[in-house]
């Protein structure tokens, strides 16, 4: 059934994820002013909408000139997550008020945003997380927890 319905789940899958995007957009819709909707029908509605688009992920033959951008982001993913709100957004918002920036000045703060996420996410991954991933795997510790 998953690849029967693979190229339908995805239109419907972009489609609405391009219209729910599309409509906060237009409509100016923002989490502050109306968490009814965010709450109630943009997250379930995200979460549908990707979901739609697994069976074609699930299936996706990378190409060479993406399988390491893919391959990294995969690796980081985690690490990502917990950087990016808690340590560089809240900074960032600590340190600039975006609501009374240029367009061109928030285009700025969005990459410096994308950037300092990427390097905080592969410098934990690096020191951190492998280094931990590495112990867990280690015969030292399959001998002394896991026999």
């Amino acid at each position: 059934m998953w690849e029967d319905y693979k190229r339908q789940a995805f239109i419907l899958g972009f489609s609405i994820f391009i219209i729910v995007h599309g409509a906060t957009f237009i409509f100016n819709i923002e989490p502050q002013t109306a968490s009814l909707f965010f709450t109630v029908f943009y997250l379930p509605l995200l979460s549908i909408s990707l979901l739609l688009l697994f069976p074609v992920f699930s299936t996706w033959k990378v190409g060479s000139f993406l399988k390491m951008p893919v391959t990294v982001i995969s690796l980081i993913s985690y690490a990502l997550y917990l950087v990016n709100y808690s340590l560089v957004l809240l900074t960032l918002q600590e340190f600039v008020n975006i609501e009374e920036c240029a367009l061109l000045e928030k285009l700025e703060i969005l990459v410096l945003f994308w950037l300092l996420s990427f390097v905080l996410a592969f410098v934990l991954y690096k020191y951190f997380e492998k280094p931990i991933m590495n112990l867990r795997d280690s015969q030292f510790i399959r001998k002394r927890f896991l026999e």
